[in-house]
């Protein structure tokens, strides 16, 4: 298998996992250097390291001390590098792992698929298995949020079967469709050509689109932290926070605007029509909020600073304009002055809160008061300085952290892919 990037190849060996129907825990972040654990055959559990192909093996010891203590609940360590270990590294591992009380063993990229018993081998070295395998691991995320995903073994599936599958809906998607992968999950784009119209119409590029609602989150004190953290943490801390942050986006039936630095933008009510958006874009604050937690959570254990963290979410009803800025692919860009609000209203928003505007708040009211009354929104008025570009005072609801984390259940009704 040829060499490339570590944090594509750690990409794709989750997308396998999800494309095959595992559930995924993500490991701690700087505790245990654990990408993905996950029940497995026989009710066992397994773990599993992705290990770049520059990275030394110190990483093994600390992996082998939490396998060999009273806390370890894992029953098969796996190993995975685009290629396979030869000579020194090889026998490093059986030295270090050998006598441990767990399964262990060290695996090139091809072999993982036949070790977990989803057929045979799998080259994840082909562009096209890679796309499939990411398409397959959207298509397996969203059926499963929307409760359509059979309940089976995932042992029992045929990996490349589901490719086959897989490859074949890709290839009936004309490709200026297929080229909006990195906004839009797989079930939009399939909706939207189902519709039978031109994608400039689907899309709507150029016209305002009206009643959005725009997520934007940042994490407090991310450029401390960035100088505090030690970088390969770092790195592998944004890798987990940026993937798992997208497949929310589309879990929720939203459209991924774009990341900024830490920054989350999301559109919620656009490219398809979605009455529920505003209570969406709610539960998906709220999920976003725990996901910050956890990765920096993770993050933080490993500096020796006092860096304070934390999510903060400005959520905003209003219309935005739709272009295409993409050279060679589509890449869908939005503007209007609900994105601008949507950020002064993150940046006045408390820690691991979610602030909205006025008309978020009525629709919520509308749509469900129930919710509304749980979440206890506090009115909050933004002045001058604090909503930059705004000519009058802006009214504001803050949802504390403490209301925020205990509205369940937040999730509306479910999505329906078409």
């Amino acid at each position: 298998m040829a060499r490339g990037s570590t944090e594509l190849f750690e990409q794709a060996v989750g997308n396998l996992l999800r494309a095959a129907g595992f559930k995924l825990d993500y490991a701690p972040v700087s505790r245990v250097p654990l990408n993905y654990v996950f029940e497995g055959p026989r009710g066992r559990r397994i773990a599993i390291h992705v290990h770049g192909e520059a990275r030394g093996t110190d990483v093994f010891k600390l992996i082998a001390d939490h396998l060999d203590s009273e806390d370890n609940d894992i029953d098969v360590f796996i190993c995975v590098s685009q290629n396979p270990p030869l000579g020194f590294r090889a026998s490093l591992f059986e030295r270090i792992f050998g006598q441990l009380p767990v399964e262990t063993v060290w695996l090139g990229g091809d072999e993982l698929s036949a070790y977990l018993g989803l057929g045979e081998k799998l080259d994840m070295s082909s562009p096209v298995t890679l796309r499939a395998l990411q398409t397959a691991a959207m298509t397996t995320s969203l059926e499963r949020y929307i409760g359509e995903a059979p309940h089976t073994d995932p042992t029992t599936v045929n990996i490349s079967t589901v490719l086959e599958s897989v490859t074949a809906a890709l290839s009936r998607i004309p490709e200026e469709y297929r080229t909006l992968g990195r906004q839009f999950s797989f079930a939009t784009i399939r909706e939207l050509h189902r519709k039978e119209r031109s994608i400039v119409d689907g899309l709507r590029l150029g016209d305002r689109i009206g009643d959005v609602t725009v997520v934007l989150s940042d994490l407090k004190n991310f450029s401390q932290l960035v100088k505090a953290a030690p970088p390969d943490d770092l790195k592998k801390a944004m890798s987990q926070y940026y993937a798992r942050s997208r497949e929310l986006v589309w879990d929720h039936g939203a459209t991924l605007d774009k990341f900024v630095g830490d920054a989350v933008h999301a559109i919620f009510n656009y490219p398809l029509e979605d009455a529920e958006a505003p209570r969406r874009a709610i539960a998906f604050a709220r999920e976003l909020v725990a996901l910050g937690l956890e990765v920096m959570g993770d993050l933080t254990a490993g500096v020796n600073e006092v860096v304070e963290t934390g999510t903060r979410v400005g959520v905003c009803s209003g219309d935005i304009w739709v272009l295409d800025i993409g050279k060679d692919d589509m890449e869908m860009a939005f503007f209007g002055d609900v994105m601008n609000l949507a950020a002064r209203l993150e940046t006045n928003c408390a820690t691991d809160g979610c602030l909205i505007d006025n008309r978020t708040h009525t629709k919520l009211e509308s749509l469900d008061a129930k919710l509304l009354t749980a979440l206890a929104p506090k009115k909050k008025a933004l002045e001058g300085a604090q909503v930059k570009g705004q000519r009058n005072t802006i009214r504001a609801w803050q949802i504390s952290a403490k209301a925020l984390a205990a509205a369940e259940p937040l999730a509306p009704p479910a999505l329906k892919a078409g």
